[in-house]
């Protein structure tokens, strides 16, 4: 089964290239252009199949990404997430600076990367957050700042 990767950035070129080379990974994704129908997803998976990994992008218009994380991780906390057996979604910043990264794990991302991207990092730093998550822990989830 294709591990479910949600993408959430408002450039419509970035999300579409990472959106085609998660694609040609044989990742399932769903991929949308702002914050709140970022959040929206995320809660409408938690019924049934949930995210296996969010790419959010922090420089949105309205509702930038670390408002996005920090709901996303305010909503685990009430759901009592992450625990001894669910873990918290990983979470991989994008951003045009580095202005931001001190926050950005402050609130709960996995992993941080600038833009611009190259594909094959991306899936790199992706695989790697895949695997430690299906990974013996004990219970949380492993955030490198």
């Amino acid at each position: 089964m294709s591990k479910k990767i949600l993408i959430i950035d408002d450039d419509r070129v970035s999300r579409s290239l990472t959106q085609k080379a998660l694609q040609a990974e044989d990742y399932a994704i769903t991929s949308v252009e702002d914050g709140p129908k970022g959040v929206t997803a995320y809660l409408n998976s938690l019924a049934s199949a949930p995210f296996d990994l969010i790419v959010l992008d922090i420089g949105m218009k309205g509702m930038d990404g670390l408002r996005v994380l920090k709901m996303i991780r305010q909503e685990e906390a009430s759901r009592g997430i992450p625990g001894a057996k669910v873990r918290s979604v990983p979470v991989i910043m994008l951003t045009a600076s580095v202005e931001h990264r001190q926050k950005a794990f402050e609130t709960g991302c996995s992993d941080y990367m600038v833009k611009p991207v190259a594909a094959g990092m991306l899936l790199t730093k992706i695989r790697e957050r895949l695997l430690q998550e299906s990974s013996p822990q004990d219970g949380r989830q492993g955030q490198t700042p």
